[in-house]
């Protein structure tokens, strides 16, 4: 893959994961397109991109339909046209049912799963017209089996998933790409919220080079780090009542 022929939209790219992906592209030559709610922030990460130049900021809310199809027309009108889209923006905070938090996990959801299928739909029709295009979902480990006050951030993770690996198989004879990325632990302002052993943390730069490189040899998922994923895996064919010992001991509940 030349970077340097692409043109990447990155959702919720002024801090963790979306900042840290969106200088590895710039560096490797792409222009970035990066979106999220904070002005400032968006403003005050341009000097981070290795070359500024290629480096174009449009502030959006990936919860507002509209205001994402107009994004992705003027990403189309300003660099003539979208090779790449990574739909990174989300939001968590820890699930705890007394009393039942009813507003924060509709708003996860509404962030997590609905701004992904906001995102896609801004971008979809211009790939589709023009025959080729990628989809990076972020999604997360947590997607794949319930872990403890994790019930809103997990469900809207599996549901993006789900929706991403489904639509898969109805968009690639139109030359589309859908790429689902499954991540552990990331030290991000959000994991920052947990009281629990995050095991194998990686850093957001680290995660950043992870998906670049995932991207680049054309997986289907990319998921890291390895020693999770796989114990991830091991533990979602695990019975229900041995997972859930094994889960209460080791996340605080």
């Amino acid at each position: 893959m030349k970077w340097n022929d692409q043109v990447v939209w990155v959702t919720g790219a002024s801090s963790g994961i979306g900042l840290e992906l969106a200088c590895e592209l710039n560096g490797a030559g792409a222009t970035v397109v990066r979106t999220a709610r904070d002005v400032t922030k968006l403003s005050q990460t341009e000097a981070l991109m290795p070359d500024p130049s290629r480096d174009i900021c449009i502030p959006g809310d990936v919860t507002n339909a509209e205001e994402l199809s107009r994004i992705a027309q003027d990403i189309v009108a300003k660099a003539g046209y979208l090779t790449c889209v990574v739909a990174n923006a989300g939001t968590y905070s820890p699930t705890d049912p007394f009393p039942f938090p009813l507003e924060a996990s509709v708003k996860m959801m509404d962030v997590n799963y609905y701004g992904l299928l906001n995102t896609i739909n801004a971008a979809l029709p211009i790939m589709h017209e023009q025959q080729t295009g990628r989809i990076v979902g972020i999604s997360s480990i947590v997607g794949l089996r319930a872990i403890p006050r994790a019930a809103a951030y997990g469900a809207s993770k599996a549901a993006a998933t789900y929706f991403l690996e489904s639509l898969r198989f109805q968009v690639q004879d139109a030359g589309i790409r859908i790429q689902v990325v499954h991540p552990g632990f990331v030290r991000t302002p959000l994991t920052d919220q947990n009281d629990f052993h995050m095991p194998f943390l990686i850093s957001a730069e680290k995660a950043a080079k992870m998906i670049k490189a995932g991207i680049e040899k054309d997986l289907d998922e990319i998921h890291f780090p390895w020693q999770l994923t796989l114990l991830a895996k091991f533990m979602s064919v695990l019975p229900g009542w041995l997972y859930r010992l094994l889960m209460s001991r080791s996340i605080k509940v």
